[in-house]
């Protein structure tokens, strides 16, 4: 079988164009070296200061903050929360400010240059309010301990209930009847407390957090039982007032008069342009139809008859027309 012809003989196709070229750029290209990505490193400028002169200055830093006006700005739903506390805790701390300059630095103070120093982990033995993660609790002299009067084990101490009206066992027999399951939850965890659980524990053992176990205990000492109930938000306010609900069901009730409405039966449509023209308050159809299921109104209505029809001529019909 003879080969394809030569390359004078016949037009080039479009592949072999193709492969020519690529074998022509592989041939004249040139090695180039990849230039190494450009990277820009960030280094804090070093701080000069030392380790003294670093506590003196986070200490004076502490005292010049405005903790009061944070403290009195706080919106009314942070009043009882961790962060009110926190504030609380702070501002206690103004007085053992001499406390805190005398304080003995731990061995890594002052080395770590990318973050602030801890000055609250170090300050947390002279008020154990304030919240400490485990892993960077520092232990400092008991001297200082026994200035801030306060022992270690503040944290874990019970919620203070100030309602005593119900034992531990009144509130498990309420909990054993109530059917609102939240409720029940709650009553059993304010139980724990009574029994001298701390709130971590009680809050474990409910299935909620301690800061939510923590609000309830504030609804039920001021609320008692029912302050324990979930609460409902209000929803939208209503279109029409009882008094315009009332007159609603009036004008349904009433039959249309044709002359002055046009039409001889309600709809929906007609409804709700009697509302606006009376109350100016502009609704859709479907709203309509719930205000009437709401005031017990059906949709079912008699036959329509002719506004004019005379009773007496159609018994007067009846009787003299011819019966098969």
């Amino acid at each position: 079988m003879p080969g394809p012809p030569p390359r004078g003989d016949r037009a080039a196709t479009p592949a072999e164009r193709s492969a020519a070229y690529r074998a022509r750029r592989k041939a004249t290209a040139v090695d180039v070296p990849a230039k190494p990505p450009v990277v820009v490193r960030y280094r804090r400028p070093a701080d000069r200061r030392s380790r003294l002169q670093r506590w003196a200055d986070a200490v004076r830093t502490l005292a010049d903050l405005q903790f009061e006006e944070w403290r009195d700005k706080l919106p009314s739903n942070l009043a009882y929360s961790a962060t009110a506390e926190a504030l609380d805790a702070v501002l206690e701390l103004r007085g053992h400010v001499e406390d805190l300059q005398a304080v003995e630095l731990p061995k890594g103070f002052g080395r770590d240059l990318y973050q602030p120093p801890r000055v609250l982990t170090l300050i947390q033995s002279l008020n154990p309010r304030i919240p400490t993660p485990p892993e960077v609790r520092l232990t400092l002299p008991d001297a200082a301990v026994r200035r801030s009067g306060r022992g270690e084990d503040e944290m874990s101490a019970a919620v203070k209930i100030t309602l005593r009206d119900h034992t531990a066992t009144d509130l498990r027999a309420f909990a054993a009847k109530c059917r609102d399951a939240m409720q029940s939850r709650r009553l059993l965890a304010i139980a724990l407390i009574l029994d001298g659980a701390t709130r971590l524990e009680a809050a474990r053992a409910t299935g909620m957090d301690r800061q939510t176990l923590r609000d309830w205990v504030h609804h039920y000492n001021e609320a008692g039982l029912s302050g324990l109930i979930s609460r409902s938000p209000p929803g939208p306010r209503p279109r029409l007032t009882e008094a315009q609900m009332a007159e609603l069901r009036e004008l349904v009730v009433a039959a249309p008069d044709p002359k002055k409405h046009q039409v001889v039966r309600w709809r929906c449509v007609d409804v709700r342009e009697e509302v606006s023209r009376r109350f100016s308050v502009t609704v859709g159809e479907r709203t309509i139809g719930k205000w009437l299921r709401k005031l017990k109104l059906t949709r079912l209505q008699p036959r329509p008859f002719h506004p004019k029809k005379d009773e007496t001529a159609q018994q007067a019909f009846k009787k003299t027309s011819v019966s098969f």
